[in-house]
């Protein structure tokens, strides 16, 4: 309106009619554009961001679950993993147990390998006192009591092991006593005993050192030879 009267006042009232004509034009097409559709415009357009966070959130909700469902699994899988650990552990404890009654030496071989320790012991003594033909009885006499509980299929290794390394020295001790009585082929003999007795024993070099002895002393050299390098 104020623009209208300074126009007005510089105008002519023709000219002011057709100014006013086209100023009011002007706003109303000023006014279209700010209309109810530009607002409907609006409305779609929060009604889309409505929409687009509820598919946010229902996207997001389908996110969570499966993490949740996830989590389950998880913790599923870790009380199955348990379980195994658990029956694993119990199955190599009760192999253990089922190994450590095998390995229990039964009464009747305890006391043979008992008796057997104590004729050894005899026949040292005997040795020591240059008795040794007396020792021979002796220790031959207990190495063929043994020898009828040296039975691989009847007892566990670790028994069967214990009995073939004193059956082993009986036959290593009776060699050292031919040796020292200058019977050299039974020396060779009960030291071949000894070694085919228990061919795992610690004690094994000894006993090929006692019958390569007893090989150089019948001159054969070759023979004494190979023992040597054995040991």
């Amino acid at each position: 309106a104020a623009a209208a009267a300074a126009a007005a006042g510089v105008c002519d009232g023709g000219d002011a009619a057709l100014f006013l004509s086209m100023m009011a034009r002007f706003f109303s097409s000023c006014f279209e554009d700010d209309d109810g559709s530009d607002d409907d415009d609006d409305d779609d357009d929060d009604t889309e961001d409505d929409e687009e966070e509820k598919g946010g959130n229902h996207q997001s909700t389908q996110a969570v679950r499966p993490t949740a469902r996830s989590t389950t699994r998880l913790s599923i899988q870790e009380v199955d993993d348990d379980e195994e650990e658990e029956e694993e552990g119990e199955a190599e404890d009760r192999k253990e147990q089922r190994q450590h009654k095998q390995d229990v030496i039964p009464p009747e071989i305890a006391a043979a390998l008992q008796e057997a320790n104590d004729r050894k012991s005899e026949a040292s003594k005997l040795y020591k006192q240059s008795q040794y033909d007396q020792a021979v009885k002796i220790l031959k006499s207990a190495a063929v009591k043994l020898q009828k509980h040296h039975d691989p299929n009847q007892h566990s290794e670790v028994v069967q092991t214990t009995i073939a390394n004193l059956l082993g020295t009986l036959h290593a001790n009776c060699a050292a006593c031919y040796g020292q009585s200058n019977r050299y082929d039974e020396a060779v003999n009960a030291a071949t005993l000894a070694v085919e007795s228990a061919p795992k024993s610690p004690s094994k070099p000894k006993w090929l050192l006692r019958r390569g002895q007893a090989y150089e002393a019948l001159d054969r050299h070759f023979e004494a030879l190979e023992d040597m390098i054995k040991v």
